[in-house]
């Protein structure tokens, strides 16, 4: 079978059918595509275990391309309404956030990924002192959800530097500079966020700095603040 994690999915096939570990063995091609939706198992893979030893003998099935993409996990769709608290000097005073994340109509074994990657990722490279973060999972008439390129993590980027954004133009403030005013600071590492996760290292100031540099930023906000005289809507 085409997938990602083998011994994960001979474990969970020998937990399901109460086998055990040795008795199970799972084979495993060339993977293809998979980013994370191929860690499975999925339902019909522990059923095809189940048939073949029910009738003893072999059981094979292919997927065609229509149920594949109905029965293949996807990982998008949340909704995450967020407040970013900062003082008059555009430091970050606390983060609440409200996650509603699709689940689909089933539960995969890694449905729990992106809503839980999305919370607890939200406060990004950034000093959060407090955080309130509430995630609810619904069902939907949609594909399952689970892992898939990024798992939630993007969606918790997207967040939190919308936040900054949006942030920065209530107080006047350059989107770099108050970036530069609550990164962690590279002394800082490991850091703790408010959420529990710990980073080891880092320096969030430096990359900042570089990718400034190498993008001629003051000359962009030139041409940027000259176009925009102009009428036109040009965005960095």
């Amino acid at each position: 079978m085409s997938c990602q994690a083998p011994f994960r999915i001979r474990a969970e096939v020998a937990r399901l059918l109460d086998l055990p570990e040795s008795r199970v063995r799972v084979i495993a091609p060339d993977v293809g595509g998979g980013f994370g939706v191929k860690s499975g198992p999925y339902r019909e893979e522990v059923l095809l275990a189940w048939l073949a030893r029910r009738l003893g003998r072999p059981v094979k099935w292919v997927a065609t391309r229509s149920e594949d993409q109905i029965t293949t996990n996807h990982s998008r769709g949340s909704v995450c309404e967020a407040e970013l608290g900062v003082d008059a000097g555009g430091r970050i005073t606390a983060l609440r956030a409200r996650v509603t994340a699709p689940l689909g109509t089933a539960l995969l074994n890694a449905a729990a990924g992106p809503p839980w990657n999305h919370a607890r990722l939200l406060p990004g490279c950034y000093v959060v002192p407090a955080c309130e973060i509430t995630v609810t999972g619904a069902l939907t008439t949609t594909t399952p959800v689970a892992a898939y390129r990024g798992a939630g993590r993007p969606e918790a980027c997207f967040v939190i530097e919308r936040l900054m954004d949006t942030a920065a133009r209530a107080l006047d403030l350059d989107p770099a500079e108050i970036r530069r005013r609550n990164f962690i600071p590279a002394a800082g590492f490991p850091f703790r966020t408010a959420t529990g996760q710990v980073y080891d290292s880092g320096d969030y100031h430096l990359a900042l700095e570089r990718a400034l540099q190498a993008a001629d930023y003051s000359r962009l906000r030139r041409e940027q603040g000259e176009r925009r005289e102009r009428g036109e809507i040009v965005g960095i």
